[in-house]
């Protein structure tokens, strides 16, 4: 796949649709994500709004083509692992200091939510699976397959153990607090088991995103 660029290789893929690729040169790193042409426009549009106001905290967009069937885009590499990922033994000492740190990782985790916000766009499926984390507690959000804008009507989206309950429901629209309740389940997902290590402040803070009540919920 020539568009790629000169001297990249495939070096893995997390299933048929995501490979990664290096530049054995320079060791520069992407991401190649291929989606049908039907549905790949929409995704195409959040990359190419994140691309417009330089956010911090969501991957970028380098490059795209297509060909008779498929959208391709070429996506910066985002450091660190998945959230799901992280009750593996080979990563205690980073849950740890997930642990240790919740104050902060909480608060830039909103920053990085709010910051995707601008964009118009809600995400709608939030989870472990779609937040990548790197060794100094930066979260990343990935993957807006399913995301669409903010003033689309929006009745349910996700995967439902990280659901908003009006999402599961189906009891109103979907907005940005929906958003919220999936990020606050999502780290929820990493302490569990662990909340009496966390500071009052940070469980606070963490029940406010995961209130069941939406008009309770604050983001």
């Amino acid at each position: 796949m020539n568009q790629i660029g000169e001297g990249y290789v495939q070096v893995g893929r997390l299933n048929p649709s995501i490979s990664f690729y290096i530049n054995e040169k320079t060791e520069h790193k992407v991401v190649i994500k291929r989606i049908l042409i039907t549905q790949g426009f929409k995704e195409l549009a959040v990359y190419k709004r994140i691309n417009q106001l330089c956010l911090n905290g969501v991957p970028k967009l380098l490059d795209y083509w297509m060909d008779e069937r498929y959208l391709y885009l070429k996506i910066s590499h985002m450091a660190g692992i998945s959230l799901n990922r992280i009750h593996e033994p080979s990563h205690a000492a980073l849950k740890r200091h997930f642990i240790d740190r919740f104050d902060q990782v909480i608060f830039f985790a909103e920053q990085m939510l709010k910051n995707f916000h601008r964009t118009g766009y809600l995400h709608l499926d939030i989870k472990p699976e779609n937040l990548m984390l790197d060794e100094t507690l930066n979260l990343t959000l990935i993957d807006f397959g399913v995301s669409a804008a903010s003033t689309e009507q929006q009745t349910n989206g996700g995967t439902l153990a990280f659901m908003a309950p009006e999402a599961v429901h189906m009891t109103a629209p979907v907005d940005e607090l929906s958003d919220a309740f999936s990020l606050g389940m999502s780290l929820k997902y990493v302490v569990e088991g662990e909340i009496s290590r966390l500071s009052r402040s940070g469980l606070e803070r963490l029940s406010e995103l995961c209130h069941q009540d939406k008009k309770l919920r604050r983001y």
